[in-house]
């Protein structure tokens, strides 16, 4: 090869690490011209792409007649390289799992080995800290393996709720009762309050994004402890029910209204408290109208 083909072959692997993700051929061709101001002929780019598969510094797929590729970084290029060619194979179809991936009896599947194959070369491949093992929340008795680098995706693993395949139901519980205590001094206060109040409590809970906590929330509201509902600037409100007088307030006709958003206390408006049927007759009032 000479110096020319090596310059080439050196620029793509560069652009293809600076994309980080998986890039086809022509985001490569358009890159390349907008740095260099020079096009490459379609030819020159296979050719570079074969070279740089060929000593396992990248990986190329074929989807939808569609080629793309994804480099890898030098120090798992070299690492890559010392493997023989079954337990570089059964890395590939682990990484082309991505996040979500890989049963040890589809990488027999995929791969056509035996199992003590497969079994010595995943051994291996964790050593190197190329793969490592997860644990399935669905089934805990069967191993599954992912690129070292990788966070399994959450229906894998569960998401922040779960710790090492086991649902923590204390930390739940944990933002379940500062939830209660913010709103017992804040009754009233909008969802983003809530959740920021939670999320810079302490260290153990800031992981947690703000739709997690929106759903821890929401238990709160499947057991009618709290009511979510939209105030007339559409933004969602939180009604904690006093446990104190929550009998009494079940049947207060407020919390089950349809339009409890649209109420105002200006008797100008059409839906307002004062001439309100509901609220009247659970108040054994006459209605002013």
């Amino acid at each position: 090869m000479d110096d020319i083909k090596k310059q080439l072959v050196r620029d793509i692997y560069k652009i293809g690490l600076e994309h980080k993700d998986y890039i086809n051929i022509e985001q490569i061709e358009e890159i390349y011209e907008k740095k260099k101001n020079t096009k490459l002929k379609r030819s020159d780019v296979v050719y570079c792409l074969n070279i740089l598969e060929n000593a396992r510094a990248c990986s190329i797929k074929n989807e939808n007649n569609t080629i793309t590729t994804k480099m890898r970084c030098e120090e798992m290029t070299k690492k890559l390289k010392g493997l023989s060619d079954i337990d570089f194979l059964i890395f590939t179809k682990v990484e082309n799992s991505q996040n979500n991936g890989i049963w040890t009896a589809d990488l027999r599947k995929q791969t056509k080995l035996l199992i003590h194959q497969v079994q010595k070369g995943v051994k291996l491949l964790c050593e190197h800290k190329l793969i490592k093992q997860v644990n399935n929340i669905h089934v805990k008795n069967r191993k599954m393996y992912i690129l070292y680098d990788l966070e399994a995706s959450d229906k894998v693993i569960g998401g922040s709720f779960y710790t090492d395949g086991e649902f923590n139901q204390k930390v739940v519980d944990y933002i379940r009762e500062n939830i209660s205590f913010y709103l017992c001094n804040n009754n009233n206060a909008n969802v983003t309050s809530v959740i920021n109040y939670i999320k810079n409590l302490n260290n153990t809970i800031g992981y947690f994004s703000d739709s997690e906590i929106y759903r821890v929330i929401k238990t709160l509201c499947f057991e009618n402890k709290i009511k979510i509902y939209k105030n007339n600037n559409d933004e969602e409100m939180i009604y904690s029910y006093n446990n104190d007088k929550k009998i009494g307030f079940t049947n207060f006709p407020c919390f089950s209204c349809d339009i409890f958003n649209k109420c105002n206390f200006d008797t100008k408006t059409s839906i307002n408290p004062k001439t309100c049927l509901y609220m009247n007759f659970y108040l054994n009032l006459e209605v002013i109208l």
